[in-house]
C-alpha cells in the first residue's frame, strides 16, 4: 500500500502539478468573491478527479496489467486509489482553511459562518465526485468512463452555476440548518456513499478483463 501511494504521488508531482496552481488560483478568486462557494468547491472537484485520471492513464499505458503480475490484489489497488483521493480532498480543504485564515487577517475573504459552510460543501462534493469518477474508472475502463466523466462535469458545472446565481440564499439556508442535520448531510452521507462506491469498485474491478 505504501509503495502504491509513493508511486502515485511521484507521478502526480511530475505530471499533474499544474493542478496545484489552478487550485491556488481558484482559492484566490474565492477570496475576492466571498459570498460564492463555486470556486472553492470546483477546486475540490478538480483535485479529486485527478486520481481517476491517474487510473485511466495506468490502464492506457499498460501498468495496470503489470500490476496484476505482482503480489498486489486489485482490491488493494482500488483501496489505495480511494485513500489517495480522500487524502487529496482533505489536503485541499486544509489549504482552503489556511488561505481563508490568512486572508481574514487582512480583512478579506468570507465570514466564519460562510467559510465553515464552504468547507463542508468542499468535503461533500469532493467525496461524492471522487467516489463516482473512481467507480466509473474501475468498472468501465478509460474510454467509457471518460465519456461518463464528461457528463458528470457538465452536471457539476450546472450545479455550481446555480450556486453562483443563488449563492447568498444557498449559504444562508445552510447556515440556518441545525448542526446535526448539517453534519449528517455534509459528512455522514458522503462517507456512506464513498464506502458503498469503494465496495462496488472492488467487486467490479476484481472481475474485469482488460
Amino acid at each position: 500500500m505504501k509503495g502504491l501511494l509513493y508511486k502515485d504521488l511521484i507521478v502526480m508531482k511530475r505530471t499533474y502539478r499544474v493542478y496545484l496552481f489552478l487550485v491556488l488560483l481558484f482559492f484566490g478568486i474565492s477570496i475576492f468573491n466571498p459570498s460564492n462557494t463555486f470556486w472553492a468547491v470546483y477546486a475540490t472537484f478538480l483535485t479529486c478527479t485527478v486520481v481517476s485520471t491517474l487510473q485511466n492513464s495506468d490502464e492506457t499505458s499498460g501498468w495496470a496489467r503489470t500490476c496484476d503480475t505482482v503480489p498486489i490484489t486489485r482490491s488493494q489497488l482500488v483501496t489505495e486509489r480511494f485513500l489517495l483521493a480522500f487524502l487529496l480532498n482533505l489536503a485541499t480543504i486544509a489549504l482552503y482553511a489556511l488561505t481563508s485564515g490568512i486572508s481574514a487577517l487582512f480583512g478579506l475573504g468570507a465570514t466564519l459562518g460562510t467559510a465553515l459552510v464552504t468547507l463542508l460543501s468542499m468535503f461533500m462534493i469532493g467525496i461524492l465526485s471522487m467516489s463516482v469518477t473512481l467507480t466509473l474508472a474501475f468498472l468501465f475502463g478509460p474510454q467509457k468512463s471518460g465519456l461518463y466523466r464528461i457528463a458528470l462535469i457538465v452536471v457539476m458545472v450546472v450545479i455550481c452555476m446555480s450556486i453562483i446565481n443563488y449563492g447568498s440564499g444557498f449559504i444562508t439556508g445552510l447556515q440556518n440548518l441545525p448542526p446535526l442535520v448539517l453534519a449528517l448531510a455534509g459528512i455522514g452521507f458522503p462517507i456512506l456513499f464513498m464506502t458503498g462506491s469503494w465496495k462496488l469498485a472492488c467487486a467490479g474491478y476484481s472481475r474485469r478483463f482488460f
